[in-house]
């Protein structure tokens, strides 16, 4: 009975009954946490912005804090974040050959994963923002168009469902953004929607990339000097 007793006081005592009791609590920690949320998105936002003219690799420590930045806004569902992250869609800091392969191409743009998990925003924001500028690259134009395929998901796998239905929110905001000087971004990208499947395959340009480090590394082949042509 003195058992009974005692785990009922405890039960009366403890913070979640209080909270229970005084809803006015509740909605201030609410509120409370709702302004932690803001500054703490305002904050990653002003960080990712600070590193506008950073090269990716140059600074290992710096690189891995853009990216979980990156990953962080996506845990929040940051939709403020969405035109700096659109902006940084090709963003691609893996410059590793251990780092090649193994994972769906588009996650080596941390700024297009975290795009694709913001549902809507994010497909809205690469076709307001990268398919409508009439100077994107084909990489951008690739990569904008995975986002707005991954963006209906509930997960990373690709049914015919979700082509369907990435293909139709396609389909009706074209018309909003498509313009006779973009046309060629939204026929390009049309085309990825309906032939599109998941690859680990490296980004092209990764793949360059490594290919041009590794010739310029290799130290130059030794040449004997021809006698008599060196300093007397």
């Amino acid at each position: 009975m003195a058992n009974i007793l005692f785990v009922l006081l405890l039960l009366l005592l403890s913070p979640a009954m209080a909270v229970a009791d005084e809803p006015s609590l509740i909605v201030k920690r609410a509120k409370g946490i709702a302004s932690e949320r803001k500054a703490i998105i305002e904050d990653l936002i002003s960080f990712i912005e600070s590193t506008n003219d950073f090269a990716p690799g140059t600074d290992e420590e710096l690189t891995n804090n853009i990216v979980r930045a990156m990953y962080q806004l996506g845990e929040l569902k940051a939709v403020e974040a969405v035109p700096i992250l659109a902006d940084r869609l090709t963003y691609m800091p893996e410059t590793h050959e251990d780092m090649l392969g193994g994972r769906t191409t588009m996650f080596y743009y941390p700024a297009a994963e975290t795009l694709a998990r913001s549902g809507c925003a994010g497909a809205e924001a690469v076709m307001s923002r990268v398919l409508r500028d009439p100077t994107a690259t084909d990489e951008q134009i690739e990569v904008a168009t995975w986002v707005v395929i991954h963006s209906t998901a509930k997960n990373w796998s690709l049914g015919d469902w979700q082509r369907s239905e990435a293909k139709a929110y396609f389909d009706a905001y074209r018309p909003i953004h498509e313009t006779e000087r973009n046309r060629r971004n939204f026929v390009k990208a049309a085309k990825i929607i309906d032939h599109y499947e998941p690859s680990s395959e490296p980004p092209e340009r990764l793949k360059n990339y490594l290919k041009v480090r590794e010739q310029y590394a290799k130290p130059l082949p030794m040449r004997q000097i021809p006698k008599g042509a060196g300093f007397s």
